[in-house]
């Protein structure tokens, strides 16, 4: 197995961990917002501040999306339809991409004046709308593939609508999902010739 369908097999505990250090890091930057906001804006913002919030965008956004793609790799492997997935793998890294960039632009933006923000403008909106919906289409497609999946080997537990709903809520998904993603494991190592995806 790759790197990249291993991640699929990650323990919920990290992802926990991804949540508590995206809660935190968030909480930093509201209370320290607050302790020097005078102006009613809190453009430009100090570093820490612009660093806590692109530490929350990478740990609750990047880790739990190469989670799910790890999940439909997976579940694609042992199906043994390698050459279909990366047809489908572009949602995956399209959201990348722009969850990245999102992660590197936050702090340079955070710390801009309002001028340069006036000057910006609405494209960054824009583009995160297209990213936002390129996250939610990687998260339905997973969901879509590991159900397919276990539809093939007797093992399906639930419909794709519940399965997308606890891949999008990850921090409690992880854990409820867990015997799925052990069954799906015991099929690739049990599948002769499973190589990396």
């Amino acid at each position: 197995m790759g790197r990249q369908v291993e991640l699929a097999f990650l323990h919920p505990l990290w992802l926990t961990a991804a949540w508590i250090v995206s809660a935190v890091a968030l909480l930093c930057s509201v209370e320290a917002g607050g302790a020097f906001d005078t102006a009613g804006s809190i453009f430009p913002a100090p570093w820490p501040i612009a660093f806590a919030v692109a530490l929350s965008f990478a740990s609750a956004f990047l880790l739990p999306l190469a989670w799910v793609h790890g999940v439909f790799r997976a579940a694609h492997l042992a199906m043994r339809e390698e050459g279909t997935s990366r047809l489908s793998d572009w949602t995956f890294w399209l959201a990348g991409a722009g969850c990245a960039l999102a992660v590197l632009a936050s702090p340079a933006i955070m710390m801009s004046d309002e001028a340069t923000l006036e000057a910006i403008g609405y494209w960054p909106n824009l583009v995160g709308m297209g990213v936002a919906a390129a996250y939610v289409a990687s998260f339905w497609t997973a969901a879509t593939t590991l159900v397919r999946f276990e539809g093939r080997t007797g093992q399906s537990d639930g419909k794709v609508a519940g399965t997308f709903v606890l891949l999008l809520y990850w921090i409690i998904g992880a854990w409820l999902l867990r015997p799925r993603l052990m069954k799906l494991k015991a099929a690739l190592t049990a599948a002769p010739g499973t190589s990396a995806a």
